[in-house]
């Protein structure tokens, strides 16, 4: 694995001029979804406009948020030009948001932020550098978590690793979001995200984008700062919404021609959804954990995902009367899936 030197600052004509104008065309589209995130919406958008990178377009989709993020929002645009805004009549979600961003980006290369999250100074500096490098479709980065109340810890980078993958090892790095990647517009030019997806709709994207990928890159540096946040899409509360969402993504994993996935991609992203699928039940309410056993008990009856990758992740449950009781209870379920079936309806 090659060690980078981190790159120079960016120079190109179309960048700002030093009276601070933006340019008529960004090299880089941020979309960044906006919801309920007054509390962390500032950071992450010095984060965004205080880039070393400065030939970028920051277009936040405000998704109807009911809080100050549309003041937030107003203001920053006043004092900075590369902010964009859309704004949403109702609430219809992330994927929706950063479907009505990829609708309109000016820039060659697409990157997605979280309204909750920040990143590093020299983030898309450093991936637009690699990106560059070997015709690659994309890059990403590695991350670091940050505490709901934490100012991130930026400090100098003057070398990283990075990684040259293919096609055939994409399934190695199934759990990364699109939220640390950079993407040429190219390449996802016709691809949307699945809004009928609540949650993992990031995840369900690079999957679909899998049969397209020929080269990318992985550049072993944490520059994206995801905050550990209760508001955020994950440490919410698990709903019967969400474990459908998951649900739908494994049935599709093992059941959709279109994917052209192999069969260990398959087993990959089966023991990654089957795993986020059973940890956040166990956090839900009892109805809630109810529900998602029946749905993944059906899933696995009837034969539309693969059996053995949610038998391991019970396993992972461990040895504790609670644990055994699950895998028994989800076998149960599994054998007779047809009477309780109908309770999740």
């Amino acid at each position: 694995m090659p060690n980078s030197v981190a790159p120079k600052p960016f120079a190109d004509k179309r960048r700002a001029s030093p009276e601070g104008k933006c340019p008529p065309k960004p090299l880089i589209s941020v979309i960044i979804p906006v919801y309920n995130v007054e509390r962390y919406l500032r950071d992450c958008l010095d984060s965004v406009l205080n880039q070393s990178f400065k030939n970028i377009e920051a277009i936040c989709v405000n998704d109807a948020s009911p809080d100050r993020c549309p003041e937030i929002l107003k203001e920053y645009a006043r004092k900075d030009k590369r902010i964009r805004i859309i704004n949403h009549p109702k609430n219809v979600g992330p994927a929706a948001a950063r479907n009505s961003g990829l609708n309109v980006i000016r820039g060659d290369y697409v990157g997605f932020v979280d309204s909750d999250d920040c990143i590093h100074p020299d983030m898309y500096k450093i991936l637009y550098a690699e990106i560059q490098k070997g015709d690659r479709d994309f890059v990403f980065c590695s991350l670091r978590f940050l505490s709901d109340d934490a100012k991130p810890p930026f400090s100098p980078i003057t070398r990283y690793g990075c990684r040259e993958r293919t096609r055939e090892n994409f399934a190695e790095r199934f759990d990364n979001g699109v939220c640390r990647s950079l993407y040429k517009r190219t390449f996802i030019d016709k691809m949307r995200f699945d809004e009928s997806l609540v949650i993992v709709d990031d995840y369900y994207f690079n999957l679909c984008i899998t049969k397209f990928v020929k080269k990318f890159a992985e550049v072993r540096v944490p520059l994206y700062y995801y905050r550990l946040s209760e508001k955020s899409v994950w440490r919410s509360s698990f709903s019967r919404e969400k474990a459908d969402s998951i649900c739908k993504v494994l049935e599709r994993i093992q059941n959709s021609p279109e994917l052209m996935l192999n069969e260990k991609e398959k087993l990959t992203a089966n023991i990654r959804m089957s795993e986020d699928l059973i940890k956040e039940s166990l956090k839900a309410s009892f109805g809630v954990f109810w529900y998602t056993f029946v749905k993944l008990s059906r899933l696995y009856s009837d034969g539309k995902t693969d059996r053995k990758t949610v038998d391991l992740r019970l396993d992972l449950l461990g040895e504790s009367p609670v644990a055994k009781a699950i895998r028994l209870a989800f076998r149960i379920l599994t054998g007779i899936h047809g009477i309780f079936g109908r309770f999740a309806e």
